[in-house]
């Protein structure tokens, strides 16, 4: 991963390119990493690593569990059932 982000940092400055580090986020998924040790990655010294993004509606995090984003959906569905019987 890290050769993969100097690489893609060299690219950038041969092209004249330059890489917005404050948009640009990585999530490294590790269930191994379930701790909350956070890989370090970085671009130009500013941090790029996250633990959690939502994509697409969908929270994402960076253990790969998505035992909260079922939970979430449960009550939406339960939330919107009860809204349809008061009808």
């Amino acid at each position: 991963m890290v050769e993969l982000l100097k690489k893609m940092e060299k690219t950038s400055k041969k092209y004249s390119i330059k890489i917005n580090a404050s948009k640009s986020k990585i999530l490294i998924v590790d269930r191994a990493n379930e701790k909350g040790n956070q890989h370090d990655k970085k671009i130009n010294g500013i941090e790029i690593g996250i633990r959690s993004l939502i994509y697409l509606g969908v929270r994402i995090i960076n253990t790969g569990d998505c035992e909260n984003e079922i939970r979430c959906r449960i009550t939406l569905v339960k939330t919107a059932i009860v809204k349809l019987t008061r009808i």
